[in-house]
């Protein structure tokens, strides 16, 4: 997934980085891959945090509305990475965080919403940042079926009314889609 968002990253910045004068020439290279390092372990903290729901809503909402607070989790992660691997300051850092990271958001969310694109599948980028966790639950499903519930977004309310629903119109009691969910969520 990191060759992916480094993809997007150059993709979005290539003005940004590139025509960039605070931005010594050997260190445009560094600068790129910090903000796809950034950005990735900025999603991956959001789900080992718990909150799994965000980036879901990414997902769910086809590029149109990147969460504000999910967008600032990451680009605090982003910022770091500048920091420590490109070596810039606090506010160049800042301010690139400011512009890519919710571009390149938006950008992998409209990517994984083409189901021709499998490079960017929900499936594949939710596996690849819980470090496997998400392996045989068909995400990209639920999204399909519960993205804009009732309020208009994806969240635990959709997923228990997933569980619930699903176990009772199954008649499943082996746990069914509660018993992938635990491994997600860290139960065995």
């Amino acid at each position: 997934m990191i060759n992916n968002l480094m993809e997007l990253v150059q993709q979005f910045t290539g003005n940004t980085v590139n025509n960039n004068p605070d931005i010594p020439q050997e260190k445009k290279g560094t600068v790129v891959q910090s903000a796809a390092e950034g950005i990735f372990n900025g999603l991956r903290n959001q789900a080992s945090g718990g909150d799994l729901g965000q980036i879901l809503n990414l997902f769910g909402s086809r590029g149109n509305n990147v969460s504000n607070s999910l967008s600032q989790n990451i680009q605090s992660s982003v910022i770091s990475s500048l920091m420590s691997k490109a070596g810039i300051n606090n506010q160049l850092a800042q301010n690139l965080a400011g512009q890519i990271v919710p571009n390149v958001l938006g950008l992998m969310s409209k990517k994984a919403a083409d189901p021709n694109n499998s490079q960017y599948n929900v499936n594949g980028i939710l596996s690849s940042i819980t470090g496997g966790k998400t392996n045989g639950i068909d995400i990209q499903g639920l999204l399909n079926k519960y993205t804009g519930g009732e309020d208009g977004k994806f969240d635990m309310n959709d997923i228990m009314h997933l569980i619930s629903g699903n176990n009772k119109e199954q008649g499943n009691s082996d746990g069914g889609i509660l018993s992938s969910l635990g491994g997600l969520l860290g139960n065995k």
